[in-house]
Order: C-alpha cells, then structure tokens, then sequence
C-alpha cells in the first residue's frame, strides 16, 4: 500500500530509523535541560553559546554609529538635492538664453538712434566680435569679392570707426542677418583680437517678416541698388523666386532639399541655400537679363531632377557620393530616394547646370 493510503504511514530516517515524532521529543528533551538564558546559554539547534545583553556602552555606540549613518545619508541626500537645483537652474538659464532673440545678445546696448524704420546702435570690444562672428550674411547673397575686402582689411590697421555701417535685419521670430556689408564682415573677422577689440562698428536694424519674403526683398534690393562696385541684384531676386517657386510647386524641393541655413554648404544629398545660388548665378548671368523666364527655369529644373530620380534608381552608392564607406554612401542615397532631391551627387551637381543651360537656350 502506499504512503498516501495508509494511514499509519511515518516517515522514517532509512538510515538511522529515527522517525519526526524522535526528533521532536529530543529537542524537547534538551530544551528542558539547556535553558536558553544565562551566560552559558547555546542555540538550541546550533549549539552556539548565545550573545550576552548589550551594555549601555555598547547600546550608546551602537546609537552612535546608527546617527552617524543617518547623518551621512543625510548629507549626500542634501548634496544630491543641491546638485540637482544647480543643473535645473542650469538647465532653466540655457533655455532663457535659447529664448533670447539675436538683438538682445548681440545689441545688448542701448541703441544711439530710435528711428521709425531703423535702429543704429554702435558696437565695440567683446559685443563687436561676438556679433562679427554669430550673424550670419543673407544667405542668397552675391560672391565675395576677395580684393575688396582685403582692402577692407588693410584700411582697418588705420582706422578706429568703419566708415560704413553693416545693414541687418531682424525677422519675427527675433533672428538676425545681415543684408549689407558681408565684405566688412570678413574683413573684421580676418583681424586679430588685439586689433578687432579696439574698433567700433556701426549697425542699422531694419525690420522684417520672413528672409525671403517680398519685404525682405525689397529691403536687400534698396541695399544693393547703391553699391560702388557691381552687383547683380536682378540675378539674385530671380534667384529666391525661383526656389520659393520650387518649394511651392514642386516634389522633392522641400526644406529637407534646398536648406535655409546660416552655413555655405549642406550635407549630401541636401544643398544649401548658397550652393544653389552659386550654381544658378553664373547660368542667369551667361544668359543675361530678359533672356528666360522664370517660369521656364523653374520647369525644366524640376524635370531633371525627375530624369535623374530614374537615372540613379540603380546606381552604386559609390559612384554617387564622394568616398569608399559604402555603409555612409548607401545611406546618402536613401536620404536621397527619401527627399526626392538628386541633384547633389557626384554624378550631377556640375552637369545639371549645364543641361539647365542647354534647355533654356534651345
């Protein structure tokens, strides 16, 4: 019969015959003889003679020691709360210092003159450099001019206060760039601190909406209607109409492909707004004047960017984008699928210009 079924079943120790019922009455049996206190007293299963009482002294130390814990936890705990005020006040300064608009780092002094259409403010030491160094020049703006700001430069070494004053202007959303005076920029910058810092610089701040907005236009168009030596500005209109016309009317010339950035260049296969411009201007000015129409250029750009949306369906990476780290290329051309803009490759960013050309001549 089994274990379960009878009922009378005890197990057993096989190997020495003691059964639970043994066990239990020989614990009793030793806790009658062994009482468990006094200085003598073991565990009753162990055999280990047991602690004596604490002493005061040794209850006062204990206490001690469970302060001196406490007062250490304490302590980093105080720390911690102190380190995360610092980072979070830290946190709140960089945030109020993202919020402030360009003027109010930048033309952090009263300005000399309140107008209704402009302000002038004068500039100098740590705030000229910070300003010669951040606000960036309108971005579809006509090629430097290398003498002329060398010249620039030299005439600096000789004079405290520029002459001319650099045109900015400042948007809603409070950026600033600067519409006129993009040679005395380079000039300032091509300076060495111990000369920079004694010079004084005059500012006038226009108002606007938006960089390429027809008010912004107008204002860069007033700017360079004057110059002493020649500057395209017809070219350089037609040149933001037609990429405000392409980001309007046409697939694959969003933002992600022709950026507004403040720098010259952009990462492949994205183009900056400079790049373009650099690669229609010298086009516009071959044809000249009332020789195509806007409408045109537009057109026909946008068809070959779709012949080589087909064209380079298949292409090797490689062959694309300048390099070996095939990982890096394939990734361009995915970003490039991805936006629709092809024509920022190796292959096309010099030969799409010239078809351009081909096809508003024919």
């Amino acid at each position: 019969m089994s274990a379960t079924t009878n009922p009378s079943f005890k197990k057993t120790n096989i190997r020495r015959g003691i059964t639970p019922d043994d066990i239990h009455r020989q614990q009793h049996e030793f806790r009658a003889t062994h009482p468990p206190s006094g200085s003598g007293a073991t565990h009753p299963h162990s055999g280990i003679p047991n602690r004596p009482p604490p002493t005061p002294a040794e209850k006062a130390a204990k206490e001690a020691k469970r302060a001196a814990r406490a007062a250490k936890r304490a302590e980093e705990a105080a720390k911690e709360a102190k380190a995360f005020e610092e980072q979070k006040a830290a946190e709140e300064n960089a945030k109020k210092t993202q919020q402030q608009t360009m003027s109010q780092r930048y033309l952090k002094r009263e300005p000399l003159i309140k107008l209704k259409d402009y302000t002038i403010y004068v500039i100098s030491e740590s705030d000229l450099k910070e300003f010669i160094r951040d606000v960036p020049v309108y971005p579809v703006n006509n090629p430097l001019d290398y003498h002329h700001w060398r010249q620039i430069a030299e005439g600096c070494h000789q004079i405290t206060s520029l002459d001319n004053c650099i045109n900015v202007v400042e948007y809603d959303d409070g950026s600033l760039q600067i519409l006129d005076g993009q040679h005395r920029k380079h000039a300032l910058m091509s300076l060495p601190d111990s000369v920079l810092l004694k010079k004084e610089l005059v500012i006038h701040k226009y108002r606007s909406d938006i960089y390429n907005s027809e008010r912004t236009i107008k204002l860069f168009n007033k700017f360079n209607t004057v110059k002493p030596f020649k500057i395209e500005h017809d070219i350089t209109i037609a040149i933001l109409t037609i990429i405000n016309r392409l980001r309007a009317d046409c697939k694959g010339f969003g933002n992600d492909a022709i950026k507004h950035t403040d720098n010259d260049t952009a990462r492949q296969p994205s183009m900056s707004e400079k790049q373009f411009s650099n690669c229609l201007e010298p086009l516009l000015n071959d044809l000249g004047p009332g020789n195509y129409e806007i409408t045109d250029v537009v057109r026909h750009i946008n068809n070959i960017n779709q012949e080589y949306a087909v064209q380079f369906d298949k292409e090797n990476p490689n062959r694309l984008f300048k390099g070996s780290d095939l990982t890096k290329n394939s990734k361009k051309m995915a970003d490039m699928r991805r936006i629709q803009f092809y024509l920022n490759t190796e292959l096309s960013k010099s030969e799409w210009p010239k078809r351009l050309l081909e096809k508003l001549r024919a």
